[in-house]
């Protein structure tokens, strides 16, 4: 086996460039030239020094960004024509948002859990103009905001770059929802779907909720097995619109290139886990 233990000087380079993406600083390459490194207490000491010193954007820019892939946030295409309130500095300030939220769960040393289910939000102006938050001090720069405690926000799926992100760019997506969320919090691999699966805009000639057709597909043997494992946890987040706006209603006649006047009807954000477990709301979702 190549397997072996890491020299501290080479551990003390990984440490930094996980942590700060750059080299040890005098501190850390003395502690470890000195070999104290793989010293228990030296080493929660130099992490917790490491993790209050303002290099440690880099770990919320680098690792939060790659884990929750925000790199298809960047990706997704809005139709500004259809949502005049989505322009660029809206999606710069969606990007930062997770990369802050996870900075401030670090600098306040919070539970991970808060990723979930937080009583804070960390935004600027734009986003709190969007999410209709009321905020102490408006303008670009972010802050730490305590939230009503029925509020549908808080957490990292309360968030815009989240939500979009499970959407195609047109209208949320219960099933990018729901994969993303197994993939994210549940650390479940899923399959991509057969080569043969029809396209959702091909389910039905008649206007359909996202939920309906979504319910045709179940039905679908090659379809049944992963969308009875998604759905349920996508359709927990159907209040949000593909911008992460709270909805009450939705509307339907038009999906994909199917265009019609549309119809309002409410949001549909029920489901039922293979588990047998029920989610009515997005309380009992979280």
């Amino acid at each position: 086996s190549s397997a072996r233990i890491l020299t501290q000087i080479e551990f003390a380079n990984r440490l930094a460039f996980f942590l700060w993406s750059r080299m040890p600083d005098e501190e850390l390459f003395a502690a470890a030239s000195e070999g104290k490194l793989y010293d228990s207490d030296v080493l929660r000491a130099q992490v917790d020094r490491m993790l209050a010193h303002r290099n440690r954007w880099a770990l919320a820019e680098g690792f939060l960004s790659q884990w929750a892939s925000l790199d298809r946030f960047d990706a997704i295409a809005i139709d500004d024509g259809q949502h005049p309130t989505f322009n660029d500095g809206l999606r710069l300030s969606a990007r930062l948002e997770p990369q802050h939220f996870f900075d401030t769960l670090i600098e306040e040393n919070l539970r991970i859990d808060q990723l979930i289910d937080s009583d804070l939000v960390v935004i600027n102006g734009l986003l709190a103009a969007h999410y209709g938050i009321k905020i102490p001090a408006a303008g670009n720069a972010f802050q730490n905001v305590l939230i009503a405690q029925d509020s549908p926000r808080g957490g990292l799926i309360g968030q815009m770059a989240f939500l979009t992100m499970g959407s195609n760019g047109e209208r949320s997506s219960p099933i990018i929802r729901g994969v993303l969320v197994a993939e994210k919090f549940l650390h479940k691999r899923i399959a991509s779907p057969p080569a043969n699966v029809p396209e959702l805009a091909s389910a039905s000639d008649k206007p359909l909720a996202v939920k309906e057709i979504i319910e045709m597909h179940q039905r679908k043997a090659q379809c049944a097995s992963c969308h009875r494992k998604l759905d349920p946890i996508g359709f927990g987040l159907e209040n949000f619109d593909l911008l992460g706006r709270w909805r009450d209603t939705e509307i339907v006649g038009h999906i994909g290139k199917k265009k019609g006047a549309g119809n309002i009807i409410p949001v549909r954000s029920s489901g039922k886990f293979p588990n047998g477990a029920t989610v009515n709301n997005l309380n009992e979702f979280r």
